[in-house]
């Protein structure tokens, strides 16, 4: 029996999934609506210029390189570690904040708007590391065909977790942190 996949979309997801499923020995066919692959994965020049259309660092290093070992390919270029990560500018208040992984260094910028930021920041990595580990395995790196399905992963997951698991991203946030400025960073760097 022929193993035929066709993926819609040739952005690094797309790209990544079908140079899985190669190794895995699968035909792979991508069909991409774009004149080059890439997806968020851009640029666009003009007049001379050169603008990303996504993001341009990758925050869990870690992933790329399982990705690589899994199908047998070299990295053609070495990391780079950046300090500070990036920048947020923040118009309302025209502050610009540098995201830091350095939490205390990160802290020393909400003084002012963000009482005991250090602490909460902790707290809430803490608690996310638990999160994270307890669930990356079940239902983080899952496709789930059905509702019922991810909800026979849920039951897996320790009962502890399932409250987080159940609320908004931005919920959380909001439980963590009490600045307008604290919770934009907070949500951003999760969506990095």
């Amino acid at each position: 029996m022929s193993k035929n996949v066709i993926i819609v979309g040739a952005g690094i997801g797309g790209l990544a999934t079908a140079l899985r499923l190669v190794k895995s020995g699968y035909k792979v066919k991508i069909l991409e609506k774009n004149s080059q692959a890439g997806g968020r994965l851009n640029r666009i020049s003009r007049d001379g210029f050169s603008f990303d259309t996504g993001p341009s660092f990758f925050s869990m290093s870690y992933e790329f390189e399982n990705f690589a070992k899994d199908c047998r390919i070299r990295i053609p270029f070495k990391y780079s570690p950046l300090e500070p990560l990036y920048t947020v500018n923040i118009i309302n208040n025209a502050k610009t904040f540098f995201i830091y992984k350095n939490v205390r260094k990160l802290s020393e910028q909400f003084n002012d708007i963000e009482p005991n930021f250090e602490i909460k920041m902790m707290k809430y990595l803490n608690k996310t590391e638990k999160v994270f580990n307890d669930t990356v395995d079940l239902v983080i790196k899952r496709n789930f065909d059905s509702i019922f399905s991810y909800l026979i992963s849920l039951m897996q997951v320790n009962p502890i977790h399932l409250p987080l698991l159940l609320k908004s991203f931005w919920k959380e946030v909001t439980n963590n942190f009490s600045s307008r400025e604290a919770r934009q960073i907070i949500s951003l760097v999760a969506f990095f």
